[in-house]
Parts: structure tokens; C-alpha cells; sequence
């Protein structure tokens, strides 16, 4: 059997290998795209956001296209009719997704505004993490804790962000006799602090601040400015006094 008496005899499986393969091959540019949008977004010299909103985006208008394309070549069939049919009932279908358009209009808004984008530290409604990602619907950031914390697209844009920074004060108070020779320790305790915190310091660095007289003693404090990443603050605070801790009964 030739392949023009195939097509004439068997029209149905011609059009579903057809749309099979107009499938395959808008499967094939999807990835490809969203690879490229996302590396594109990744890149620290591009205007394009790194959240994976548009990411993802693309990816369904290119399966609506792929689709809508399958349809015409298999079936000679016009999606675009389809639409404008169902444009009453868009109406409605949008009513009842009022909460999921307005995250994802925010999230449009957030990423294309760059408001907040993935690796940045904030504090929204007293909540503070690490963003991950924007989505269709969320925020998702992760707290101190390794907690993960996803906040509406919605509240994020209609709320106060408070931007934290790459890093964080951490204070370590400390009591010295008072016949502490104070240049010795002030030298000592950032040695060992810049030791112990190597790697984890953010541009200010290690500062010994020194208070009053207090309780027979000299009172100050150990601060450390450290990086978000490097941990939680009560942990580095507790390697920063485990770093001056011998250095506490030093003498004159």
C-alpha cells in the first residue's frame, strides 16, 4: 500500500501522528525556551528578572501555540473560534479565579519591578527569609531555621518589604576584669573572631565596642558583621563566644 492510499484509507491516524509530532516538537522548543528565559534571568547583567514567573509564562504560551497549531494542521481545526465562544464564559471563569489572577498579576508586578527577586533577604508582615523563587501564586522564601515560608503574590505586593541586606549585626556582650589591658584584648578578640567567623564576614567585619564600668568589671560587646547565609545568629553568636571566651580573664 502506497502512502496516498494510506492517508485516503486511514485519514484519523494521519492526523493523530501529525498532531503527535507538532506535540514532540513543541515539547522539544518549550524546554528549550524555558532554559533560555531562566539563564537569561540567572545572568547578574540582564534586566530580565530570575524568578521563574516568565519562565513559566512562556512555557504555556508555547504549548497554547503548539496546541492551537496541532489542531489546524491535524484536524484543520481553528482554535481561535474556540476562544471567542468561550469568551462569555472567560468572564465568568475569571470571577471565580479572582484570587489566583490578582497573585498573578502581583507577581508580574513584583518580578518586572524587581520589588523582590530570588536570593534576597526581607521582612514581610514580620516574617523574614531568603526568597527562592516568585510564581504564579507565591513567594516563597526560607527563614533562619531552613523553614519554608510561601506568602500570596497578593499580600507580598500590597504589604511594607523590608529589604535586610546580604548581612546582619550579631553582638556578643561580654563582661573583662578590670584590670584588663584593653589594647591586648581589643587586638586578640579580633584575631580569634576574624579566625572564627573566616569566610562568613560581611564588609564591616569585627568590632570590639567597650561600655562602663559595670558589676567590678568593663563591660562591651563583640560585633560581627556576618553574612545571612553563613547560619542563624544565635549560632554564629555562640561560635563568637566560644572564639573570646578564653580571652575574657586576660590581665594587664
Amino acid at each position: 500500500m502506497d502512502i496516498g492510499a494510506f492517508i485516503e484509507q486511514y485519514p484519523i491516524v494521519v492526523s493523530i501522528v501529525v498532531f503527535a509530532i507538532v506535540l514532540v516538537v513543541t515539547w522539544v522548543v518549550e524546554h528549550a525556551v524555558f532554559k533560555l528565559v531562566g539563564g537569561l534571568g540567572a545572568k547578574a547583567n540582564n534586566p530580565l528578572p530570575s524568578s521563574s514567573i516568565f519562565a513559566n509564562i512562556a512555557r504555556v504560551a508555547i504549548w497554547l501555540l503548539g496546541i492551537a497549531l496541532g489542531a489546524k494542521l491535524a484536524f484543520n481545526y481553528d482554535l481561535t473560534a474556540l476562544v471567542a465562544a468561550l469568551g462569555v464564559g472567560g468572564i465568568a471563569l475569571s470571577l471565580g479565579m479572582q484570587d489566583t489572577l490578582q497573585n498573578l498579576i502581583g507577581g508580574l508586578q513584583i518580578s518586572l519591578s524587581k520589588l523582590v527577586e530570588p536570593g534576597e533577604y526581607i521582612e514581610v508582615l514580620g516574617q523574614r527569609g531568603q526568597v527562592q523563587d516568585v510564581t504564579w501564586r507565591h513567594t516563597t522564601t526560607i527563614d533562619s531555621s531552613g523553614k519554608k515560608h510561601i506568602i500570596p503574590n497578593s499580600v507580598i505586593n500590597s504589604s511594607e518589604i523590608i529589604d535586610l541586606g546580604e548581612s546582619v549585626d550579631v553582638l556578643v556582650p561580654f563582661l573583662l576584669p578590670i584590670d584588663t589591658d584593653i589594647a591586648t584584648f581589643t587586638e586578640s578578640a579580633k584575631a580569634a573572631l576574624e579566625k572564627e567567623l573566616d569566610g562568613s564576614l560581611g564588609i564591616k567585619g569585627v568590632r570590639i565596642q567597650l561600655g562602663g564600668t559595670e558589676y567590678g568589671g568593663i563591660s562591651g560587646r563583640a560585633v560581627a558583621d556576618t553574612l545571612r547565609s553563613a547560619g542563624p545568629e544565635s549560632a554564629i553568636a555562640d561560635r563568637m563566644a566560644r572564639a573570646i571566651g578564653p580571652l575574657l580573664n586576660i590581665g594587664s
